[in-house]
């Protein structure tokens, strides 16, 4: 009987040590896999990050190619809808002449102008933006430049406001980096936008 029992355990003890013996090979098999998971998963990591950069930086390249088709543009704010799209050219002329008066008005030469579609932050009785396209740079920035320090306009002008026209994602930079404006601002330290993408 003992050795019928001894038997019985060494089969089981054989049939066991196969066992053990065979998921010893899958599990050394999964981890082979697993490893090779691991490299495969950190290449691709690694390539997504280099994609992101190519994309943010082809991002900013693009929005800097936008901005540069802008460039000439200005953005005038307070319009009333009375002064009709025939009247805007003349009445931006006008106001653009009051602003720099030194200038001949042969200079200030605008190549389209036209109103665009209302902003969502503005009320609903706002009068829409109008976006001119001017033909001389220097003349763009010289009126830029007099809107900051603007004294003494005559009454139908005093409530419109100039900006620069710039694309969605050179304002949401500009948002960024409020704070850091702001503080150069409050200390009077000049300061001037560049490229995004240098």
């Amino acid at each position: 009987m003992s050795d019928k029992l001894l038997n019985n355990i060494q089969a089981s003890v054989t049939v066991l040590s196969k066992d053990i013996q065979e998921l010893g090979k899958r599990t050394a098999h999964v981890e082979h896999r697993m490893g090779e998971y691991a490299e495969a998963h950190n290449d691709l990591a690694d390539h997504i990050q280099a994609l992101e950069k190519q994309l943010t930086s082809a991002q900013l390249k693009l929005s800097d190619l936008e901005d540069r088709s802008r460039r000439q543009n200005l953005r005038v704010r307070g319009i009333p809808e009375s002064v009709t799209q025939a009247n805007i050219p003349e009445f931006l002329t006008g106001f653009f002449k009051s602003l720099i008066p030194d200038m001949p008005t042969d200079m200030i030469l605008l190549d389209r102008a036209h109103r665009v579609a209302k902003l969502k932050f503005l009320p609903a009785d706002a009068a829409r933006d109008t976006l001119t396209h001017l033909h001389y740079y220097h003349v763009k920035e010289a009126i830029l430049k007099a809107a900051r320090n603007r004294t003494n306009l005559p009454q139908q002008y005093n409530q419109l406001q100039i900006y620069a026209d710039l694309s969605a994602a050179a304002l949401q930079r500009q948002r960024d980096f409020k704070v850091i404006t702001d503080t150069l601002q409050e200390h009077k330290i000049p300061y001037r936008w560049g490229t995004w993408y240098a």
